[in-house]
């Protein structure tokens, strides 16, 4: 394989739509708390509040790891010789080394695509992460086999674009 490096950084307006999408649901959230007893026709104030608070925890949670990556130095994604360096969301694990890559594909949960990276050695990558992130590349396991996944929403690329450039550099390696 060449010693290319390929640089893909974050997309600022990406991440600045999200932020603002962020803050309207937490301000949803608030008049969900606020007005629990006028919506609670179907549901209790309790499950209102619940999902108002849920909202408000969730959403601010988003929208500050947005405002921490659109401040960012770091690159979004690169793609070299040792590997693929991740920085594209909140449970990016940094450097995912070529030798431990099986194979990329590509998910979706509502309109959202996302590549999973099926790698070996899972344990190596989930070890090297505080706990609260443990958690999250757990619930990927279950929910996807693999503790890896990129996010082409916070990107300057397409989600199409960026599992055929995956691909082409995983090939060339064999």
């Amino acid at each position: 394989m060449s010693s290319e490096k390929i640089v893909i950084p974050l997309s600022k307006t990406k991440l600045l739509l999200g932020i603002v999408g962020s803050f309207l649901f937490v301000i949803l959230g608030n008049w969900l708390i606020v007005n629990a007893e006028v919506v609670s026709s179907t549901f209790s104030n309790g499950t209102i509040m619940g999902m108002g608070l849920l909202c408000v925890f969730f959403f601010t949670g988003t929208a500050i790891i947005g405002l921490i990556k659109i401040f960012s130095k770091k690159t979004g994604l690169q793609i070299d010789e040792h590997g693929i360096t991740d920085n594209s969301n909140a449970s990016s694990l940094g450097l995912i080394e070529w030798q431990d890559i099986i194979s990329f594909r590509i998910e979706q949960v509502m309109s959202s695509k996302f590549i999973i990276i099926d790698i070996q050695n899972q344990e190596k990558y989930l070890d090297r992460v505080p706990n609260w992130k443990k958690r999250l590349l757990k619930a990927n396991i279950i929910k996807y086999s693999s503790p890896v996944t990129i996010t082409s929403n916070t990107l300057k690329i397409d989600s199409q674009e960026l599992i055929q450039l995956l691909n082409q550099k995983l090939n060339s390696r064999n």
